[in-house]
């Protein structure tokens, strides 16, 4: 099978070269793993061809080497009519990363979503080859698995190493292999839960006290006419603990966005990482990176993109407000203090400062109008006062 029977090319091509998809070559085969970029998440930008790029993987002439799941979102982020009827199946939801199987020759090797040779990918493979050198799969098939151990830990901690397998898709028709079928695998395969009959059991037993510290559940409805309609479920516990353990907190958010906002009008990190309360090296860093905020974002879970994608409109929205307000502030002190004083021009420059200071000398924004007098930049000092508690924790918006 082909990319072009899934769509256009040009339409992949496009999506690359709009920030949407990235690719990677392999570093010896004629293969380019396709993946969505942080922007993406981000922005929610999700299309046919974004929830493809999830470990896609193309050989010579388009060719589908492996087809992994589609994107699935959080059962919270879909609207009550998109969830189809019936029972859905109920897979565990493990807390790795996803390993996606492809072929080489006859060599089967995995790779994660978004790199042949990540850390992830490395070990996996040094793992499958020690273990199960001789691995066969079925033609036609893409095995999926999540990559465990110790190292790779983020929030759940599993009593062992290993591959645990998720299941498999079709190329052709993207559509699901149950777990149950896939006896060509011997190691460990993720749980499933036939007996959660109800909406209500699933949550009672993603949320039960037994289970809270573990990820939570995939739910799967399959399709006659392609991939399987997926959504995942993770308990509250889970998140708390993950935007702990990921260390994003609302003061990240700020610092990323602050370096974004003034970077085209600071010159140099120091006045940077003074506005932003970080060291000077810290701001360099994050200055290196063309995009500061998309370098956040590659370590975001998907349940936080919305809640960053708000703080930073807000941030973006409250500054803006406030540059606007300390400017009319100023202009109307400056006309205020020339009118009183007889000053028309700036010829009086020296006398007009010792009248703006006695006009302006209670004025909670005295220290910025001055900067504007000074004819310096009042930005710095707006993101300063606009950093947020430091013990502002995640909280899911209602969508």
């Amino acid at each position: 099978m082909r990319i072009q029977e899934l769509f256009h090319e040009v339409d992949l091509h496009n999506a690359v070269a709009d920030g949407w998809v990235r690719q990677v070559s392999h570093e010896s085969a004629p293969l380019t793993l396709y993946n969505y970029t942080a922007k993406t998440q981000h922005e929610g930008h999700w299309d046919n061809i974004t929830r493809a790029c999830r470990g896609l993987i193309l050989g010579h002439g388009g060719q589908i080497v492996a087809r992994p799941w589609p994107k699935f979102l959080n059962l919270s982020q879909h609207e009550s009519h998109e969830i189809p009827a019936g029972l859905p199946r109920v897979s565990e939801k493990m807390d790795g990363s996803l390993g996606v199987g492809y072929r080489v020759g006859s060599e089967v090797r995995i790779a994660t979503r978004g790199s042949f040779t990540s850390d992830q990918a490395i070990w996996a493979n040094e793992w499958l080859h020690a273990h199960y050198p001789d691995l066969e799969v079925p033609d036609g098939l893409t095995p999926l698995w999540e990559i465990i151990y110790p190292e790779n830990r983020i929030v759940v901690h599993y009593h062992y190493s290993g591959l645990v397998l998720l299941g498999a898709t079709h190329i052709r028709s993207g559509a699901d292999v149950p777990i149950e079928e896939c006896d060509w695998w011997a190691g460990s395969r993720a749980g499933q839960y036939d007996h959660l009959s109800t909406p209500d059991d699933i949550l009672a037993f993603v949320e039960s006290p037994q289970r809270r510290h573990l990820e939570g559940v995939v739910l799967s409805w399959p399709s006659e006419r392609g991939p399987d309609f997926k959504v995942k479920v993770k308990s509250g516990e889970y998140v708390r603990l993950h935007a702990i353990l990921t260390n994003v907190s609302a003061k990240t958010v700020w610092r990323h966005v602050g370096v974004e906002a003034l970077r085209p009008w600071i010159k140099g990190p120091a006045t940077i990482a003074k506005a932003l309360g970080m060291s000077p090296a810290a701001a360099a860093s994050m200055l290196e990176s063309p995009d500061a905020m998309a370098t956040l974002l590659e370590s975001v879970p998907d349940e936080f993109a919305l809640w960053v994608k708000t703080i930073r409109e807000d941030l973006e929205d409250r500054a803006e407000s406030e540059l606007n307000r300390v400017w009319l502030e100023f202009q109307t002190a400056l006309l205020d203090t020339r009118y009183r004083q007889g000053l028309r021009d700036h010829a009086g420059r020296h006398l007009l400062r010792g009248q703006f200071a006695a006009h302006v000398s209670s004025h909670p924004d005295r220290s910025m109008l001055f900067t504007l007098l000074d004819q310096g930049d009042i930005r710095p000092a707006i993101w300063r006062a606009l950093e947020p508690p430091a013990d502002l924790p995640f909280q899911e918006p209602d969508v």
